[in-house]
């Protein structure tokens, strides 16, 4: 079992800098959306419905050998942030319906 040690400071209401053994990270973001890079330089992004502790984290493919972006790549990256922004979108409505119309939270 390891020791695990994190400590995170806000500035302001959307950036936050986080402390961890392994380094320095950040992340940044509202409440619903945040994007994060770790101290290994690994980025993600997680979105939640905010109050209810329900969030989800899209799953990066892990490139084992490293290779050249083609434009078929680069293509598929993009579509693949503009399925995030939607997602996004999606969960902001859902969480604006809960709030207003079902007075969940």
């Amino acid at each position: 079992m390891g020791l695990r040690f994190r400590k995170s400071i806000s500035i302001g209401k959307l950036f936050r800098v986080n402390f961890s053994k392994s380094g320095i990270g950040y992340s940044f973001g509202i409440p619903g959306a945040r994007i994060s890079r770790s101290a290994k330089g690994d980025v993600k992004t997680t979105y939640s419905i905010p109050g209810t502790g329900i969030s989800y984290t899209p799953d990066k493919p892990k490139n084992k050998t490293a290779k050249k972006k083609t434009n078929v790549d680069q293509e598929s990256e993009t579509m693949r942030m503009v399925k995030q922004i939607m997602f996004f979108i999606l969960m902001l409505a859902i969480a604006y319906v809960a709030k207003n119309y079902l007075h969940l939270f």
